[in-house]
Parts: C-alpha cells; structure tokens; sequence
C-alpha cells in the first residue's frame, strides 16, 4: 500500500489576509491603549501611512468616512502583506 507525502500547504489566501488585517488592528489597539512608547511605533507607523494618503488624496476626511478609509487602507497592506509572504515562502520552499 502506497501512501502519497503530504505537502505542506498554506492556508487560503483569503484566511491569510484576515489573520494579517487582524494583527494590523492588534498593533493599532495597542497603540491606543498602551503607555510604553516602545508597543506604540507599529500602530504609529500604520496611522501615519493611512494619514499620508488621507491628507495628499482626500484632504478634509473625518467621522465615518474616515474609518471607512482606515478599514479599507488595512485590508489594502494586509493584501499586500500576504502576497509578500506567500512570494517569500515560495522562493525559500522551492
């Protein structure tokens, strides 16, 4: 009986980018609630580059039409994100 190796799969690419867009609104949380200056520079770095594009493309955004920027500016780098890890697990597997 011949029993065929598995390979080692990753996840859907749509899960990957949950996971990601759930780490970015982690290190954005964080940012916000905690007191050592160190946590903040993830969740600084990441306000900073939606505020880049908030301020040169769409100056005058705020309430709810922000937020919605923000979300979508999340989804955009975790897309991002997870092509540039599944390009980079690709070149060291293969």
């Amino acid at each position: 009986m011949v029993i065929a190796a598995q390979s080692r799969r990753l996840p859907a690419f749509g899960v990957k980018v949950v996971l990601a867009v759930a780490v970015l609104a982690g290190l954005h949380l964080l940012a916000q609630v905690s007191t050592v200056r160190l946590l903040q520079i993830p969740g600084y770095l990441i306000m900073a580059g939606v505020d880049l594009i908030q301020n040169t493309v769409l100056p005058g955004l705020s309430g709810l039409e922000f937020d919605a920027l923000y979300a979508v500016y999340l989804v955009i780098v975790a897309v991002v994100l997870t092509l540039l890890v599944r390009a980079v697990y690709a070149r060291t597997t293969a």
